[in-house]
């Protein structure tokens, strides 16, 4: 049971902030990109708990963390947060959604890196140390790297509403543009199914992406 509890809090502080971050982001970046004329501009709340949402943020990863535990199956979480607001009024639509889809990729990539430095002053703090609250720190701050890492990886897939899919329509022509973002409707039951058929590509797009910018967090991890 302890070391079950030490697991869960391991995943659970980097899969939250991961998940949570990411819209507060987005709401950053509506709010800098937001017409100057508008007078009911977007008031940015800074704190990422606010997007936690009970289902997708808590019980779902939380059921796959139990069943992981409970079968030792491999530890893949998933798990959503609330939407961010968006703008009131934007002078280029298409560009802000391209501004704010790389705000989001960003913030993932500024996790990762953060864990990373945390991670490196960890192991210059516990160089020698076997101290059980070290070791499951240093655990934490590698997780926070991998899911991070993961997340950018997947919000890179091409498909709308993921960050690279809103990054292609925004570099469309607007005839095309339209007719691709209809995809939108669908494009989480599209990667769903890509994820869950035999040999999946997913993991053959997904792991390179991921295993590079890992490469980039171990070189500030100095791992």
């Amino acid at each position: 049971m302890t070391e079950i509890l030490l697991n869960l809090l391991i995943v659970a502080i980097p899969l939250i902030l991961a998940i949570t971050v990411r819209p507060v982001a987005q709401e950053w970046m509506w709010a800098r990109i937001e017409a100057p004329s508008n007078v009911r501009r977007l008031r940015v709340d800074y704190n990422p708990l606010r997007f936690v949402d009970q289902v997708g943020t808590l019980a779902v990863p939380f059921i796959m963390f139990v069943f992981s535990q409970i079968t030792h199956a491999p530890m893949g979480l998933i798990g959503w947060a609330k939407p961010a607001r968006q703008g009131f009024r934007m002078r280029n639509p298409r560009q802000s959604l391209r501004t704010v889809a790389l705000a989001a990729l960003g913030s993932s990539v500024a996790m990762m890196l953060a864990w990373a430095l945390i991670l490196r002053v960890l192991f210059i703090l516990g160089a020698g140390s076997n101290a059980l609250p070290l070791l499951v720190l240093q655990q934490m701050a590698n997780y926070g790297m991998e899911i991070n890492a993961f997340l950018l990886a997947f919000h890179l897939i091409p498909i709308p509403p993921l960050d690279g899919g809103r990054i292609v329509a925004s570099l469309l022509p607007r005839d095309l543009a339209n007719q691709y973002e209809q995809l939108e409707a669908y494009g989480m039951q599209i990667v769903l199914v890509l994820a869950i058929v035999p040999g999946s590509p997913l993991g053959l797009i997904l792991r390179p992406i991921a295993n590079t910018a890992l490469g980039l967090a171990g070189l500030v991890a100095g791992s």
